[in-house]
């Protein structure tokens, strides 16, 4: 899996969509042939020191992997629908 979620890094688009005390959320988009996206959250919780690299390094990571499921865990059927994944 790990050399397949490479290659969807440098293929998809990753942007930081919001970054606030509590919760960090980004998304990954992949318009190869056709649009398909997916969001990944981090939650900081009360006793975490403020880290807003971290933050955004989760919810990279998270968004990068939904958007792998999307594409690949769905018996050959791509998840067009933005919350699932």
């Amino acid at each position: 899996m790990n050399g397949q979620l490479d290659k969807l890094k440098r293929m998809a688009k990753v942007e930081v969509v919001y970054v606030g005390k509590v919760f960090t959320v980004a998304k990954a988009i992949l318009t190869e042939n056709e649009h398909v996206c997916s969001e990944g959250i981090a939650r900081r919780s009360s006793v975490d020191a403020p880290d807003d690299k971290l933050g955004i390094e989760i919810a990279t990571g998270r968004a990068l992997r939904a958007l792998y499921i999307k594409l690949t865990q769905n018996k050959g059927k791509r998840i067009y629908h933005h919350y699932m994944g």
